[in-house]
């Protein structure tokens, strides 16, 4: 940017982000360059893949074929 424009936008980012949240930035990074993340990340798919599973064993036994389930191969979500 132009040397002239620099304390404008100085000026603009102190007012718009009043703070860079450091202590977070360095805990994600610590998580990020130790495999840390990744180990949550499989950790809790697999738990919510149990939680899936469980739902639709549950779902199948209280509904059976009055129900068409969707979506049901990942994530949080279904569709009945």
């Amino acid at each position: 940017m132009p040397r002239g424009l620099k304390p404008i936008f100085l000026a603009a980012r102190q007012f718009a982000d009043r703070h860079t949240p450091t202590i977070e930035q360095e805990a994600l990074t610590s998580l990020l360059e130790g495999g840390l993340y990744e180990w949550h990340i499989r950790r809790v798919r697999r738990h919510n893949g149990e939680l899936r599973c469980c739902l639709l064993g549950v779902s199948d036994q209280a509904f059976g074929a009055w129900v068409t389930i969707k979506g049901a191969d990942g994530g949080l979500q279904i569709v009945v």
